[in-house]
Formats: structure tokens, C-alpha cells, sequence
């Protein structure tokens, strides 16, 4: 299973061209650099988490939209759950997808997290199914990939997750900061 999971990894990677990736942690590393440098920009450290949401996600557009090849034979599933009953059957794939879905989203909650002073589970899981939501309606337009509700189930939990292993941090780092500068 892990080795078939980390295949579909590999080749998931491969619709992106290297120069687009390139570009984007260019951008990350100088904005990164600028802010650790500036002393003025140093409690700046929610916007380079909103630039780099910002850049997360649209990597995540050039994956399942953008760089994706057009198919009109694949469809869309809008049966909510759908998928549950293959993946408790065994279908691997499935349940790779499903996974890869929630792992592909947890960053995006943990940007999040860290780029909105008053963000809120609820808040971070409408944000993951509204990012969701339009990937798959460009799917479906598009005919870039398979559009199913599935999904957007799945990419607003890995947001919810991100978001909190990002409080979970956030908190862990506060109670660190009290300790020893009290």
C-alpha cells in the first residue's frame, strides 16, 4: 500500500512543470529572507503566511486544473460518500485518493491558521470546501479531471486538520514563550 501511495505521489508531480515550482519557492525564499532581514517587517509574519497560502493554492489549482490535460470522457459524481463503500472494500486507489486529497490540504489550513488572527475551525473548514468547490466546478467545466462532492469532503476535513495542528502549535509555542520569558 505505501509503496502504491507514494507512486501516485510521484506521478501526481509530474503534471507541473519544474519552472513553475521553481518560480514559486524563488518568490517564498525572497519574501522569506526579506522579512527575517527588514527588523521593521519582522512581526510581519502573518503576511508571508498569506503570501504563501496564496502561492499553496495556486499550486494546487496548477495541479488539478491548470496543467492537467483535458479528457471529456471524465465525469463527475456528485453522490455524497460515494466512495466510502469501495474504500472499505479494499479499492486502493480510492483510498490513496482520498488520502491524498486530506494530506493535500493540510497545509492550507495551517496557512490559514497562521495568516488570520481570528480564524476559527468553521472559518478554515468553509475556506478548504470553498477552494474545493471551485477546483471542482473548473474540473467539470473544463473537463480537467473527475469532479465529485467526495472530494470537497475531503479537502475541507485536511483544511480543518491543517488548521488545527496549526493551533495545536501555536498554542504548544505560546505556553513555551510564558514559561521562559516570565
Amino acid at each position: 500500500m505505501f509503496q502504491h501511495f507514494i507512486q501516485v505521489l510521484v506521478d501526481s508531480t509530474k503534471t507541473i512543470p519544474t519552472s513553475t515550482c521553481v518560480l514559486m519557492l524563488a518568490v517564498l525564499l525572497v519574501g522569506f529572507v526579506v522579512v527575517l532581514l527588514c527588523k521593521k517587517l519582522h512581526h510581519k509574519w502573518r503576511y508571508v503566511a498569506g503570501v504563501m497560502l496564496v502561492l499553496y493554492v495556486f499550486l494546487i489549482y496548477c495541479h488539478t486544473v491548470i496543467y492537467r490535460a483535458v479528457d471529456a470522457s471524465l465525469g463527475h459524481n456528485y453522490m455524497p460518500f460515494w466512495s466510502y463503500k469501495p474504500m472499505l472494500e479494499g479499492d486502493m486507489y480510492l483510498i490513496v485518493d482520498g488520502i491524498v486529497n486530506v494530506l493535500m490540504f493540510v497545509p492550507v489550513g495551517v496557512l490559514y491558521g497562521a495568516a488570520s488572527s481570528k480564524s476559527r475551525a468553521w472559518k478554515a473548514l468553509f475556506v478548504g470546501a470553498c477552494i474545493s468547490v471551485s477546483i471542482e466546478a473548473l474540473q467539470f467545466f473544463l473537463h480537467r479531471g473527475f469532479s465529485e462532492i467526495d472530494d470537497v469532503l475531503h479537502n475541507a476535513l485536511g483544511c480543518l486538520i491543517g488548521w488545527l495542528l496549526y493551533r495545536v502549535v501555536a498554542w504548544g509555542v505560546g505556553r513555551i514563550r510564558e514559561t521562559c520569558c516570565a
